[in-house]
């Protein structure tokens, strides 16, 4: 969703990362994004710390559009969605899409999930858009809609509680895989804090060695 708060963010952009820092109320957020550098998984860390002398109780969402073709107007009816117990991911296929008929998509957050969907309009809401989504919110509550024949997203929440001086860090991945086990073993592989760390450290020294080859 869009902030619709008109405080000062700070957007950092180097070779391989993009961060973004912010502070709401006593929270203070720093999101970090990346992209494994050797398997097709964006990493986002998200590391969140209360500043204040209270408790701070936040709804975390993950919210991604699927689109697995050109145009996601024309495959959001082809898209078939499932949530893997598992690991507590939303998968997506595609099958009628030769360059994605073999692929699994993957969305997956660190924490425990409080509540998800695959349906786009629910998130949404009717009349709704995406600056303020009907699904977000602490009263919000998400229908677990799944399978085909919706408009297709993934949306992901989870509930957090942050006590006073407490910082948290969250690991989201993005991700696509040639069927579920590999996709699980991707969530396992790059799902682990220090995991996701190592990665976004490698893919930036990665873009370090390209662009210090000539001096």
């Amino acid at each position: 969703a869009i902030a619709s708060d008109a405080s000062e963010y700070t957007v950092t952009h180097g070779a391989g990362f993009t961060t973004f820092r912010h502070r709401h109320g006593t929270v203070v957020s720093e999101l970090t994004m990346s992209v494994a550098p050797d398997a097709p998984v964006k990493i986002t860390r998200l590391r969140l710390t209360n500043r204040g002398k209270a408790s701070a109780s936040l709804v975390l969402t993950s919210f991604v559009e699927w689109a697995l073709g050109v145009m996601r107007e024309h495959t959001q009816h082809q898209i078939v969605t499932a949530f893997d117990r598992e690991t507590g991911a939303i998968f997506a296929s595609n099958y009628f899409d030769a360059s994605f008929a073999d692929r699994v998509a993957f969305s997956w957050v660190s924490e425990p999930l409080a509540s998800y969907t695959s349906d786009r309009r629910e998130f949404i809401g009717r009349n709704g858009d995406l600056r303020d989504p009907d699904g977000v919110g602490l009263g919000a509550s998400l229908a677990e809609t799944l399978g085909a024949a919706i408009d297709p997203c993934a949306a992901l929440q989870s509930k957090i509680a942050l006590s006073p001086n407490e910082t948290r860090e969250i690991v989201v991945l993005l991700g696509a895989a040639r069927g579920p086990d590999e996709a699980r073993a991707l969530i396992r592989r790059f799902g682990g804090r220090a995991a996701a760390a190592g990665a976004i450290d490698a893919t930036i020294a990665d873009w370090a060695r390209r662009l210090t080859t000539i001096t």
